[in-house]
C-alpha cells in the first residue's frame, strides 16, 4: 500500500477568508499563573547539545497515561534515551540546588549508537515509542519494556530506513480507536507518508511541483482526518478513506512561506506560522473555518519574540483543552495554548472561548532562562505533566539546548482544578481526558478506516519487494544475508548498495521510493540578502552561529552493544523476494482502545543585534499561460521540470527531488552553536547552485492534546 497521491495546489477554494485579521484582545480569558517548580535551579537531563540547522528536533516526550517520560541525552558516541517516572522528575526539581548541575539519575538508559536521535514521540495510546534518527531511519519500541527499571539493552521491535536525510516531523494519530491509533504520519523530502505500528506503509501524498510541497501535517482531534500544510500556506484536509480528494481547502492568510501547522479545535480551527521575510517579522495566525457557510476568519496574535541572531523557525505548541471549565459546564469550550519557537526567547500564551481568541499581554513575559554563560537557551520540546495529584494543576516542561529542563506549574487564578488531570491506574476507557474534548465537527459523514490499516498487505515497489527495507537499517545489522552484500554493525564492507551497512555509509535508496541521493550536508549559507534555496522545502537556517556545524551521525562507531546493534531476531530479509523485517520480536500488543510567577528577562537580553536580511524570490515570466505566478516565483505547472534523474544501484533512474523550497536565513555567529563544515552546492529548483538549508520543525501531538513541534 505504498502508493502516493499527487498533491497539487488548488487554483480556487470554496472557502472565503476575511482578509482583515480579527482583534485578539487580552481581556476575557482566565490565564494561569506560571509558577516555577524551583526558582533557584533547573534539572539537567543531558550535557549541552550541538544543534544542526538542517535538523528538526523534538527531544523530550511525556506519557501521561503511563506516568513516565523519555528524553534524549547527548553523549560522546551519539545519543542515549533516558526513562523515568514523572514523579521522579518532580522530586528532582524539589531537590535541585543552585549552581549544582549534576545530571538526573534515570530509571533506565538506552544507548543509541546507530546515529544521533532528532525526534522521539509516544504513539498508539502510549504503548509505543517512535525514535527518529538524523540519517532518516525509524525505530519502534514497546513502552512496556522501556517503562521498567533496569540496565539491560532493549532492542527495537522494528526499524526502517525511510530516507537518507532527517525527517521533518513524526505525527502520531491521537485517535483512541485501534485502527486510528496504530497510524502515524512522517513528513520527509517532499512527501507525507502514513505508516502503522509495524512500520508498514499505508500510502500518503507527494508534492508535484514547488507550489505543492508539504511542510507540515496535523491530525484532527479524533484522528479521522489529516491536514497537510503546503509551503504556499494552503491547508488541505483529507479523510483517511479518501486520500485523492481534499475534504477541505483553506487558502493561505499570508504571502510568506508556511513553516508550521497545528489543528487546534474546536472544529476546523488551525494555527499556522509563516517565515520572516526581510524586515517583515514572522507571523502567527489562528484560522477558524465555518464549514456551513464555507467562510473563515483569522486572528493574528504576536509571534513569540525572536532572537535576532536566529532565523530558523521551529514551533512548539502545547494545548490544554477544557481550561477554566467546570465538569457540568455547557458553555463554549475553552482551551489554553502556549507557543514557543526555536527562533524565540519567550513563550506566547493564548486562550480561546469557543471561536474567540485571546492573547495574554504581560509586563513580565514568560521567558526561557539563560544558560550558565548568560546566553539565551533554545527550545527543543514543550510538554505537559498531567499527573501531579498534589496540586491538580498541569506542569509545563521546556527542554533546552543546554541539557536542562525548566518547569512551571500552570495554576488557575481561582485555584480551580484542571479537568484534564490524569489519575494513574484508572482505565482510560472510562475516563474522559481533555484530549478528547472536541469532536471532529462536520466530519461525521466519514467512516473510520477498516482493519486494513491494522493488517495491511505488504506494499510492493516497482522492484517487486516491499518498499521499506530496500536498504539495511542503520539501527543494526540484518539477520539474513543479502545476495548483494551483508550488513555488519560498525564494519565497512565492500559490497554493493544492496544490503550495505548504513553504519559505514548512508544508503542512497529512500524508502519513499523517489529520492536517489538525499543530500546529507548539514549547514548552509545565508538565504537572507541572497536567496539560496534549500534542498527540500521550507528550510530555514545557515552555516554560521546559531546551529553551527553539522554533527556526525556516528556511522561506523559501534564498539559496544547498543539498542540498535543486533536485529537478527527481527530481520530476515534481503532486498529481493522477502519482507525486510521478517518475524517481529515478541512484544505486548497495542490496545484496541484508549485505556509562576513569571521571571523578567535578564538585562542581558539585547534587541540590538542585527535584524533579518532582505530576501528575494525569482519572478521570471513563463510563456505557458497556465503557469502560476506567486511570491515563490513563476512556476511552470509541469512536475517534471523540477526533477532530475539519478542513477540508482538498481540500474534504473530514481527520481531526485528538486532542491530549494523557501530557504531562509543563516544563523548569527556565536552562542550555543558551532560553525564549521561548509556544504557542497546542490542544484536549486529556483536557479543556480545553492546550499542546502535546514527544514522547519513541525508540530507533534502528545498524549494530552495538540502538543509538540509545529
Amino acid at each position: 500500500m505504498n502508493e502516493f497521491t499527487p498533491l497539487s495546489r488548488p487554483q480556487q477554494s470554496q472557502v472565503t477568508i476575511d482578509s482583515i485579521a480579527k482583534d485578539c484582545p487580552s481581556e476575557g480569558f482566565n490565564y494561569p499563573t506560571f509558577r516555577q517548580l524551583n526558582k533557584q535551579a533547573r534539572v539537567y537531563l543531558s550535557q549541552p547539545f550541538t544543534l544542526n540547522p538542517s535538523v528538526s528536533y523534538h527531544l523530550f516526550a511525556v506519557s501521561n497515561s503511563k506516568g513516565w517520560f523519555s528524553a534524549v541525552q547527548s553523549t560522546p558516541s551519539g545519543s542515549a534515551l533516558i526513562f523515568s517516572p514523572l514523579e521522579d522528575l518532580r522530586s528532582a526539581f524539589s531537590a535541585a540546588k543552585e549552581d549544582v548541575e549534576d545530571l538526573f539519575s534515570p530509571k533506565r538508559t538506552l544507548s543509541i549508537q546507530a546515529g544521533n536521535v532528532n525526534i522521539i514521540d509516544f504513539a498508539c495510546n502510549d504503548t509505543r515509542l517512535i525514535v527518529g534518527l538524523e540519517n532518516g531511519s525509524l525505530g519502534m519500541y514497546d513502552t512496556a519494556s522501556l517503562f521498567t527499571p533496569g540496565t539491560e539493552q532493549i532492542q527495537p521491535l522494528r526499524t526502517v530506513q525511510v530516507q537518507t536525510s532527517p525527517l521533518r516531523q513524526i505525527a502520531p494519530n491521537p485517535g483512541t480507536e485501534a485502527n486510528l491509533s496504530e497510524l502515524f504520519a512522517v513528513v520527509g523530502d517532499g512527501k507525507v507518508q502514513l505508516l502503522n505500528m509495524q512500520l508498514e506503509p499505508q500510502g500518503g501524498w507527494e508534492g508535484t511541483d514547488l507550489m505543492s510541497q508539504p511542510i507540515s501535517v496535523a491530525w484532527s482531534p479524533k484522528g479521522k482526518h489529516i491536514a497537510i500544510g503546503l509551503q504556499t500556506g494552503d491547508i488541505l484536509t483529507f479523510s483517511l478513506t479518501n486520500k485523492s480528494t481534499p475534504h477541505k481547502h483553506i487558502p493561505p492568510t499570508s504571502d510568506a512561506i508556511l513553516v508550521s501547522l497545528n489543528w487546534l479545535g474546536p472544529g476546523h480551527t488551525f494555527r499556522t506560522s509563516y517565515g520572516a521575510q526581510g524586515d517583515i517579522a514572522a507571523k502567527q495566525h489562528i484560522i477558524v473555518l465555518d464549514t456551513k457557510s464555507s467562510t473563515a476568519i483569522y486572528f493574528a496574535p504576536d509571534h513569540p519574540y525572536p532572537s535576532y541572531d536566529r532565523t530558523q523557525q521551529n514551533a512548539f505548541v502545547l494545548t490544554l483543552h477544557k481550561w477554566d471549565e467546570d465538569a457540568a459546564s455547557q458553555a463554549d469550550s475553552k482551551s489554553l495554548t502556549v507557543v514557543g519557537d526555536v527562533s524565540s526567547v519567550d513563550l506566547e500564551v493564548l486562550g480561546n472561548v469557543g471561536n474567540n481568541w485571546h492573547r495574554h499581554s504581560q509586563e513580565n513575559q514568560l521567558s526561557l532562562p539563560l544558560d550558565k554563560s548568560m546566553d539565551d537557551t533554545i527550545l527543543l520540546a514543550l510538554e505537559a505533566d498531567l499527573t501531579d495529584s498534589s496540586t491538580n494543576a498541569p506542569i509545563m516542561y521546556a527542554y533546552l539546548n543546554d541539557g536542562s529542563l525548566q518547569g512551571w506549574h500552570a495554576e488557575h487564578p481561582s485555584s480551580k482544578p484542571y479537568l484534564g488531570m490524569i489519575t494513574l491506574g484508572v482505565s482510560s476507557s472510562t475516563a474522559t481526558p481533555a484530549t478528547q474534548a472536541f469532536k471532529d465537527a462536520d466530519m461525521g459523514a466519514e467512516t473510520p478506516p477498516t482493519s486494513a490499516f491494522a493488517q495491511p498487505a505488504p506494499a510492493t515497489s516497482a522492484f517487486g519487494q516491499p518498499s521499506f527495507g530496500q536498504t539495511s537499517s542503520p539501527f543494526g545489522q540484518t539477520g539474513g544475508g543479502s545476495t548483494f552484500g551483508q550488513s555488519s554493525f560498525g564494519q565497512a564492507q565492500k559490497a554493493t548498495a544492496f544490503g550495505q551497512s548504513s553504519f559505514v555509509q548512508p544508503s542512497t535508496t529512500s524508502a519513499f521510493g523517489s529520492f536517489g541521493q538525499a543530500n546529507q550536508t548539514n549547514n548552509t549559507a545565508s538565504a537572507f540578502g541572497a536567496v539560496k534555496p534549500a534542498v527540500g522545502f521550507g528550510a530555514f537556517g545557515g552555516s554560521t552561529g546559531a546551529f553551527g556545524s553539522g554533527s556526525s551521525v556516528g556511522f561506523g562507531s559501534a564498539a559496544t552493544p547498543s539498542a540498535f546493534s543486533s536485529f537478527a531476531s527481527n530481520t530476515t530479509s534481503n532486498v529481493f523476494g522477502q519482507g525486510s523485517f521478517g518475524a517481529p520480536a515478541t512484544a505486548s500488543s497495542p490496545p484496541e482502545s484508549a485505556d509562576p510567577t513569571s521571571m523578567t528577562r535578564e538585562a542581558s537580553m539585547s534587541d540590538s543585534t542585527s535584524g533579518f536580511g532582505s530576501m528575494g524570490l525569482g519572478s521570471a515570466t513563463p510563456s505557458d499561460p497556465n503557469a502560476v505566478n506567486s511570491m515563490f516565483g513563476s512556476i511552470q505547472p509541469s512536475s517534471s521540470s523540477n526533477q532530475t534523474q539519478s542513477t540508482s544501484a538498481f540500474g534504473g533512474g530514481l527520481v531526485k527531488p528538486a532542491s530549494g523550497f523557501g530557504a531562509f536565513g543563516s544563523f548569527g555567529s556565536g552562542g550555543a552553536f558551532d560553525p564549521s563544515n561548509k556544504p557542497a552546492p546542490t542544484v536549486s529548483a529556483f536557479s543556480a547552485a545553492a546550499q542546502p538549508a535546514p527544514t522547519a520543525t513541525t508540530t507533534m501531538s502528545s498524549g494530552f492534546g495538540q502538543s509538540g513541534r509545529a
